[in-house]
């Protein structure tokens, strides 16, 4: 993984960001393959989320290239405007690689709608469906699967691989 990754930046298909310039880090999420983060980037008065493959030496393979799968399409598809921004990879201080990504305020559809729904208007709902059948769409033209559709989408309507 770490050469796949380390060729990327050389070549400069994927961004790399220095550590440092993320701050006021908190801990969003653990799960099986890793965790996400929220930081502050200085330089853009940014939030962003870092997600991170579980540092472990037994870790599956299947679970590597998954991560290096997501770079892959996530590389491919953040410039629409219904997909999570990628900006590119870190090294945190124990050495293990980041993704750099937007950060959605509000969390995930179904958390947002959960606490939500009974406040939004019929047009706030019919807003959220056409956004995500937009962002839908575009992953579909670029032949690309979505397979985790509920907890993925963001209240903001972005679409997370």
């Amino acid at each position: 993984m770490e050469e796949w990754i380390e060729k990327a930046i050389s070549d400069e298909s994927i961004n790399y960001i220095e550590y440092n310039k993320f701050i006021n880090g908190e801990l969003i999420d653990v799960g099986g393959s890793g965790t996400v983060f929220r930081y502050d980037w200085k330089d853009c008065a940014l939030k962003i989320a870092l997600k991170c493959l579980k540092a472990d030496i037994n870790l599956d393979e299947t679970i590597i290239q998954e991560f290096i799968n997501e770079l892959k399409l996530l590389r491919k598809v953040c410039s629409h405007q219904n997909i999570i921004a990628f900006y590119g990879v870190t090294k945190d201080q124990n050495g293990v690689y980041n993704m750099v990504l937007q950060y959605a305020n509000d969390g995930n559809l179904r958390d947002y709608l959960r606490l939500n729904f009974k406040r939004l208007q019929w047009t706030d709902k019919l807003h959220i469906a056409k956004e995500i059948v937009l962002g839908l769409m575009f992953l579909h033209n670029n032949k690309i699967v979505h397979r985790d559709l509920v907890s993925v989408f963001c209240v903001t309507c972005y679409i997370y691989i």
